[in-house]
């Protein structure tokens, strides 16, 4: 299927994405969409999991490739959103944990967050121009 989740996108221009980073970007996908999920953001949850869904997608594309090609807005997109979350873990105190009490949740949360930050700073990298193994198409 090769319909877009979200086709309108200002910037359409796609970057080589080597199969690792694809899967660090579905991790970070996953787990903002878990944060935002569980701490009532529904919007972002579901933003998040069509980001996920076109990552996934440009993995099923790459069909056996070492990388696959994904929209510079996914990218953007994705950075923004595990931004934000990052600062909703530490600022606003988000968990993974909804129970209401504290049982060593905070070490988790704060190892998420810092993930969240690395991982929007490899999709940033991935959209400049001459990036490593990221050139632009299209």
């Amino acid at each position: 299927m090769s319909t877009p989740v979200r086709p309108v996108r200002v910037d359409q221009r796609m970057v080589p994405v080597d199969g690792q980073s694809l899967g660090w970007l579905v991790m970070t996908a996953a787990q903002v969409g878990k944060y935002a999920y569980l701490n009532g953001d529904s919007r972002s949850a579901s933003h998040v999991l069509d980001l996920a869904t076109e990552l996934g997608a440009a993995l099923a594309q790459a069909d056996g490739s070492p990388e696959g090609s994904v929209p510079v807005g996914v990218l953007e997109e994705l950075a923004d959103l595990a931004e934000a979350t990052a600062d909703h873990v530490e600022r606003d105190g988000w968990s993974l944990c909804d129970c209401g009490e504290p049982h060593g949740e905070d070490n988790v949360d704060a190892g998420a967050a810092a993930v969240m930050r690395a991982h929007a700073a490899l999709a940033r990298a991935l959209c400049a121009p001459g990036a490593a193994g990221s050139q632009e198409r299209g």
